[in-house]
């Protein structure tokens, strides 16, 4: 299996992680309305909903703890885009590093505001310069931009992750991101 087909099946666990919290979040808002009276029959599917969901971040663990550390830290920087992308604002501000949360992002609404005007990464990452330093510690440079598009802008954004345990990292971003043609020539 390629890194491209490591790309794709990452892509479609998030998506199948996504579909189950949207299922769990539509049952709780029927049990909160009271629009569902089967309470017994929501409780299990949330439940049934919820072991599936477990099963699955087990699956994405185990299956991350055997790939190599270049391919995860690509994983939980497309993971993170992901968030964004997804608008889902409060899990990517918990994903940032501590230090950098304090200096750039003291709260979630200036990252929020940050979000909202942060490029699109649109379906594409192609990574390079990737580095570790220590145990931990990696950095790893993105450009991000359209499906087949030529001469397009895309973004290039460098990324410092550190990562805890298999699929437990904290992520930090270069705030002076720049802009690149589709040959990586820099955009003024």
């Amino acid at each position: 299996m390629d890194k491209e087909q490591k790309k794709w099946i990452f892509i479609l666990i998030i998506l199948i992680l996504g579909l189950l919290n949207l299922a769990i979040l539509i049952n709780e808002i029927k049990l909160i309305k009271g629009e569902d009276k089967s309470a017994e029959v929501s409780n299990a599917v949330v439940t049934n909903a919820t072991n599936e969901l477990d099963e699955t971040t087990q699956y994405i663990q185990n299956h991350i703890k055997d790939q190599e550390e270049n391919v995860r830290v690509q994983y939980y920087v497309a993971d993170f885009l992901g968030l964004i992308e997804s608008q889902k604002y409060d899990d990517a501000y918990k994903l940032l590093n501590e230090d950098f949360k304090k200096t750039n992002f003291d709260t979630v609404e200036k990252f929020i505001d940050f979000c909202k005007i942060y490029p699109t990464t649109d379906g594409v990452c192609k990574y390079s310069d990737f580095d570790r330093i220590g145990s931990s510690v990696y950095v790893i440079t993105a450009t991000v931009g359209k499906l087949n598009t030529t001469n397009e802008k895309m973004l290039k954004q460098t990324f410092v992750v550190r990562e805890n345990d298999y699929n437990d990292y904290r992520i930090s971003l270069q705030m002076d991101y720049s802009y690149v043609d589709s040959e990586g020539n820099v955009i003024k």
